[in-house]
């Protein structure tokens, strides 16, 4: 959605994927940065945000020249490294301060990672897992209702994918890279 966005501004495919590839790899750096500063002192939150942002399979925002099919699937890998620290930060949060925006914030960005990579269903599950788990044990004090809405906002989101699916293949998928033979 977003490469189609930039699509309309700048008529070329490849610029408009640089352009999403270059903002959500600069955004994972900061998320970094936010998640080590609630443990870290600022130097080594800033030393862990360098870090990240240039780990070589994540630096596909810098300026290179490589073919499309190699820069699309590096720019996937950025955007979705970019929502699951966003989904770990949101978490974290939900976690330590019990609000509402925090968790409609997890479930929305853990439905853009599951429509980006389907493996995000995997990384939502276990989200919802833990949250479950660590608050039957007690270890943090989370209301249900607050998990709830998490999984309420990831079907609200993700379920459209799921019926468009049913709709184009008539079977039910959780995703389309799986023939429909």
């Amino acid at each position: 959605f977003l490469i189609a966005l930039f699509y309309f501004v700048v008529h070329n495919l490849q610029t408009s994927l640089g352009i999403v590839t270059a903002v959500t790899g600069g955004l994972l750096g900061f998320v970094t940065f936010k998640i080590c500063r609630s443990r870290f002192s600022p130097h080594d939150s800033f030393f862990g945000a360098f870090l990240v942002l240039f780990i070589y399979q994540l630096n596909a925002f810098l300026p290179i020249n490589k073919p499309y099919v190699y820069v699309l699937y590096r720019g996937s890998d950025i955007l979705n490294t970019f929502l699951v620290f966003s989904i770990l930060f949101l978490v974290i949060r939900l976690i330590q301060t019990k609000k509402i925006i925090y968790s409609i914030g997890a479930g929305f960005l853990s439905s853009l990672a599951y429509l980006t990579r389907p493996e995000g269903l995997l990384l939502w599950m276990i989200v919802v897992g833990m949250l479950i788990v660590l608050s039957a044990v007690r270890m943090v004090q989370i209301p249900f209702r607050l998990i709830l809405v998490l999984i309420l906002t990831f079907l609200c989101f993700s379920s459209p994918y799921t019926f468009y699916l049913k709709t184009v293949t008539g079977r039910w998928m959780l995703s389309g890279k799986v023939a429909a033979g």
